[in-house]
């Protein structure tokens, strides 16, 4: 009985509205239809997506765009670190590789959690001068994919 009601009420609020979606709303609600589809993605392309993406923010970043505009953009954390003092975890241990083989490229990490870190260390005569570190969010990577 229930069922019949709610099918009544629910025909009724359909017919009553009576709306016609124009292009541009049937193509958004395509767009977000096609954007929530299940995908299968590999770890391999995430972090694929993760270093292109922490590539073009560096390049950002070496242009002097505004770090504070760019994390707004790019959805992501930029910090420099000079010196491996406040940094902990994953990020530390980085810097000391970098510290002890400063010909190192530029990679990503996964940190606890649903956090990609890329980071891009700054060189100067053979020796290191700081490391860049871009901090991801996964869930916003895996939706550039």
């Amino acid at each position: 009985m229930r069922a019949i009601g709610l099918i009544l009420i629910i025909s009724f609020c359909v017919t009553a509205c009576d709306q016609k979606l124009s292009k541009e709303q049937r193509q958004e609600l395509r767009d977000k239809m096609e954007s929530r589809e299940i995908k299968k993605i590999s770890q391999d392309e995430i972090y694929k997506k993760a270093l292109d993406e922490g590539r073009k923010v560096m390049k950002l970043v070496n242009s002097r765009t505004a770090v504070d505009s760019l994390e707004e953009t790019c959805l992501c954390q930029i910090t420099f670190h000079s010196s491996a003092e406040n940094l902990e975890g994953k990020s530390k241990s980085v810097y000391e590789a970098y510290e002890y083989d400063p010909s190192g490229e530029d990679n990503i990490q996964k940190q606890e959690g649903e956090l990609l870190i890329y980071s891009n260390p700054v060189i100067q005569s053979d020796s290191l001068k700081g490391v860049w570190f871009i901090e991801f969010q996964k869930k916003e990577i895996v939706k550039k994919l």
